[in-house]
């Protein structure tokens, strides 16, 4: 008997520890979604920092170049004003890097649509000396 009730407190001891160790087991939601309506969490709409149309002149020597930016497109307009070379340029926006090779007379636009952060626009363009019209 004494046999019986030992086996019955094991047991029961078990079955305690089991139900207590259940009970400290919360469940956690995904950060991607809220309570209540199911919804997904969507970024505050802070991505658009300017105001109108933002007109910018890099022109240097034979080079024109004008960025206009705005929340919806960043445009850069490239001018090569040299008369007998082309201009190799480089246009860096945000993470973005491009090449151009403009002929003389030429130019060259770079459009960046949809709503865009206003990023810092470089420029720099050298003439092709080795080469000619």
């Amino acid at each position: 008997m004494i046999e019986i009730a030992s086996k019955f407190s094991r047991l029961t001891l078990i079955t305690i520890a089991s139900v207590l160790a259940t009970a400290c087991v919360a469940i956690v939601p995904t950060p991607s979604k809220t309570e209540g309506d199911g919804s997904q969490n969507i970024p505050p709409a802070t991505l658009c920092n300017i105001e109108g149309k933002q007109v910018q002149d890099l022109s240097d020597g034979t080079t024109k170049a004008t960025i206009t930016q705005s929340c919806e497109e960043t445009v850069v307009l490239i001018q090569n004003l040299h008369d007998k070379h082309p201009k190799r340029c480089r246009v860096s926006t945000g993470k973005n890097i491009t090449e151009l090779y403009i002929m003389p007379g030429e130019s060259r636009t770079l459009t960046q649509t949809g709503p865009v952060e206003r990023d810092a626009v470089q420029l720099g363009c050298v003439n092709d000396w080795n080469r000619t019209k």
